[in-house]
Order: structure tokens, then sequence, then C-alpha cells
């Protein structure tokens, strides 16, 4: 399970993790208080963005017990510490992520007002949310592209992790959020999905002002005004009825 999943339908939270029950892991909660893992993160946490911060106090609370995973992680701890341009690199992608990452959890964690709420907290979305869904869908297309365009890194742990993102930018769900998506009978299809068929669909447009609904609307409204007055011709809608 990744840290947005354990974050469940609840607003982010750093310390969520909790120790395994005696037996099932490495650290339990006789052990949690000992070593106060509290402490100690609050000691060794230097992340960036809040996801990292996550990251690194569930190791703490949930330490892997396999040694290939350890190993890999210190490969990749290493690299990033003697290769300068792995560790720019990696570096400014962190730092562009945690000016932008909340855009994501409003996102995915978000409370609805409603269209005449208006927004107090972090977590509150007001009017039809298509702000903020525009902010958060631009804030995972540009962590995707940026990673995707770097170089991979050498070791395992590293590659693997831009290797997901790579599968990633070229999934329908990356399509579905760089659009167009279009609305068919058989649901939203991407454009690729759409490439060579002839079936009418409707574009879906992320703001309030949809330009084909209000040429509906007000065609509708104008033919029947036509219609009244067609069946109605002693009315006048310049005032009263008309005749002598």
């Amino acid at each position: 399970m990744n840290i947005l999943q354990s974050w469940a339908d609840k607003w982010p939270n750093v310390r969520s993790t909790l120790p395994l029950k005696t037996g099932e892991g490495v650290v339990d909660q006789a052990a949690f208080d000992t070593i106060e893992v509290d402490g100690l993160f609050d000691t060794v946490n230097h992340a960036q963005t809040m996801a990292g911060q996550s990251v690194i106090y569930r190791s703490l609370t949930q330490p892997s017990n396999s040694l290939e995973a350890i190993n890999a992680k210190q490969q990749a701890i290493r690299e990033i510490t003697e290769n300068s341009t792995v560790r720019d690199n990696l570096e400014g992608i962190v730092k562009r992520a945690a000016e932008r990452e909340s855009s994501l959890y409003v996102l995915f964690f978000g409370r609805f007002l409603g269209g005449m709420g208006t927004a107090r907290e972090k977590d509150q979305i007001e009017g039809y949310g298509y702000r903020q869904y525009r902010r958060g869908i631009r804030f995972m297309l540009e962590l995707s592209d940026a990673i995707y365009a770097s170089r991979a890194p050498e070791s395992p742990y590293l590659h693997a992790i831009f290797d997901k993102i790579t599968v990633f930018s070229q999934s329908r769900t990356c399509s579905l959020m760089r659009g167009p998506v279009y609305n068919t009978e058989k649901g939203l299809k991407s454009k690729e999905e759409r490439k060579g068929s002839f079936v009418p669909a409707t574009i879906f447009k992320p703001h309030i002002f949809k330009p084909l609904l209000i040429a509906t609307v007000l065609s509708s409204v104008w033919g029947a005004t036509k219609l009244v007055a067609f069946g109605i011709p002693e009315l006048s809608f310049s005032g009263g009825l008309s005749g002598g």
C-alpha cells in the first residue's frame, strides 16, 4: 500500500502510520515507545514534501526486514551523494513538487462545500471544483514529465521509481489527464481511444463556461419564443396584445 492509499479518505497526516502488532513486524508498540520514534523522526526528518516525510515516518514505524530492500536504498543514497547530476536533478524535482503538492491533496481529499460555500480551510473546495481539478492534474503531469525527461539513475531502487513514472506517462490514466476527454455512449474515452472513430461525443471541459451548452440553451429559448409567437399570433413581445 502506498502513502496515498494509506490516507484513505482522510486529509494527509505525516504521522498516520502505526506500528504493527507484536510478532508481525520489526517494531511493535512497545519498541516504538522505547525507541521514541516520534522524537527520532523529528531529528532525522529533512524531507521537503509531505509525501516524503510520510515515507520516512513509515520507515521508522514499520521498518523493512528485507536485507535486499535495505541494500537497494543504501545504494540509492550513495548514488545521490556521489553523483552531482542525479542529486541536482532530484533536488530540483522535489523542490518544485513541495511548492505545489497540496493541490493534489485538495483534489483527492478535499471536502466540497457546494456552489454557495466559501472555502476557509485548506481541505475545503468551493464551487464546482474545476479549479482544484486543473491544479491537481497539472501538478501530476508536470511532475511525471520532469521525471520522464530525466536520465534514469543507475541504482536499482531509483531506477525502479523512474520506470514507474515512465509506465504512468504512457498509461490511459495519464492520457485522460492530458485530455481531451470524450464522453461517449460507452463511457469516457481518451484521445488515443477515440482515434479513427466517427461516433458523436461531447468533450469534457473542466470549467463552468460551456460554450456549447450556452448556445444550446439560447437556441432552445429562441425556438420556444418563435413557437409561442406562432401559436398565439395576437401576442406582442413589445408589451400587451396586438390588434385593434
